[in-house]
């Protein structure tokens, strides 16, 4: 994982900022749409626009959902602190920092999105932004719109816990197909459910068993850091979603891999469930 030059002490630097407007360099103009947002069952609206299918918001917004919203001069970023939460958000990047709180450190994301000074606001990534900070965002159809739980904390902090599973499964199937990801992120699942392996979705993905001396990673995007380098596209975060909702073409498996790719005999002794794209998937 690549370590990033923010400093906590430049991310806590809170400055008091417009509630219509954060200060930088306009940018070309985006066109703009009200949208409808409900955030604990009361609902607001907000200007937005999207960027490659990803709705962006003015970072003032996040105020509403109980967000201290700042901004630094000397990096001219956007940043932001919910609880114990902060994420610094560049104005004109594409990645932001992250204060990961079980860590005790900075983690820099590639999000894959550019952070946008328009004339009324700077806009960020809202879904990446509200998941960051600790919060649920989904899409409501009900009510077609854009739904946020502030109020109820998952068990187990589960919005990180299945961040970290939009990531694994981007990077293991981003170039699989649509059930080929569903499979993957459900093959995840079942090893969580199962006594063998760790009881988290984090701990599993991030599991080394050391053997002679020498680490094994369970999954080789952890190995090469690209966990931390994928934009995670909508299809897999709709792919995930059916695999958390019980959605399973892997048929029960826990391990899945590549015969063209890997070397690793002891997942070639595993009782096979199925073949789906360049995966095999065993249990």
């Amino acid at each position: 994982m690549k370590k990033n030059q923010w400093s906590i002490k430049a991310a806590l630097l809170l400055l008091t900022c417009s509630l219509t407007s954060l200060p930088g360099i306009i940018s070309a103009q985006e066109q703009t749409e009200m949208t409808r947002v409900v955030i604990d069952g009361q609902e607001l609206e907000t200007t937005t626009f999207s960027q490659n299918g990803h709705m962006m918001v003015p970072a003032t917004f996040l105020s509403k959902i109980g967000t201290t919203v700042g901004w630094d001069e000397q990096k001219q970023a956007v940043v932001l602190q919910r609880e114990k939460n902060q994420l610094v958000l560049p104005s004109g990047k594409s990645h932001a920092a992250l204060y990961v709180e079980d860590q005790s450190k900075w983690r820099k994301d590639e999000i894959g999105l550019t952070i946008m000074n328009q004339a009324d606001a700077t806009y960020i990534p809202f879904r990446y932004a509200v998941e960051s900070l600790g919060m649920n965002v989904h899409f409501d159809p009900a009510q077609e719109a854009v739904s946020i739980d502030t109020t109820i904390k998952p068990k187990q902090n589960q919005s990180n816990e299945i961040k970290w599973l939009y990531r694994i499964t981007e990077a293991e199937a981003g170039g699989e197909s649509y059930q080929g990801k569903v499979a993957v992120a459900a093959s995840i699942l079942n090893r969580v459910e199962s006594p063998d392996w760790p009881n988290t979705i984090k701990d599993v993905i991030f599991q080394v068993v050391e053997q002679n001396g020498k680490k094994y990673y369970q999954y080789s995007p952890v190995k090469d850091k690209r966990i931390y380098q994928v934009s995670v596209t909508e299809e897999t975060r709709k792919a995930v979603q059916e695999a958390l909702n019980g959605k399973d073409p892997s048929k029960g498996a826990v391990v899945f891999f590549n015969p063209d790719k890997t070397d690793n005999k002891w997942v070639r002794t595993r009782e096979v469930t199925g073949t789906i794209g360049d995966h095999v998937f065993a249990q």
